[in-house]
């Protein structure tokens, strides 16, 4: 089973569940050119505790890390223009979102009351990059 993956920097986007159900997945790197992650790209990827969304990505799909049981923490980039609804869906284990400076206000908005992002999950905090 699949435990680690490292995308090539020559992928701009991840498609659609491509890695839906990877139970054991418990470390993924994205690469730094990535644009678009795909709806229920990470579904169910109980094992993934945390990710880094790199600079570059601008959409993140509806779903894309709905079930992620062990899901921590996530760091979004300044870049997202486009989030579907549900990214987040019981994540039971979510306890920090990290945004750039001066941008908690725009994506506690964004997560919270614009794409209903938390079902069956906590609100966690959002918070600055350190």
């Amino acid at each position: 089973e699949l435990t680690g993956v490292v995308i090539p920097n020559s992928v701009e986007r991840i498609g659609n569940s491509a890695f839906f159900g990877c139970k054991n997945l418990t470390s993924v790197e994205l690469p730094k050119e990535l644009k678009v992650i795909g709806e229920y790209a990470f579904y169910g990827c109980k094992g993934l505790t945390s990710i880094v969304i790199p600079d570059s990505v601008t959409e993140i799909g509806q779903g894309a890390f709905m079930c992620c049981d062990s899901l921590k923490t996530i760091t979004l980039p300044a870049s997202i223009t486009k989030m579907g609804i549900s990214q987040f869906f019981y994540c039971y284990a979510l306890e920090t979102i990290y945004v750039p400076k001066g941008m908690v206000d725009f994506y506690r908005k964004l997560l919270v009351d614009d794409t209903e992002s938390f079902l069956g999950t906590l609100v966690p905090q959002i918070l600055p990059l350190p």
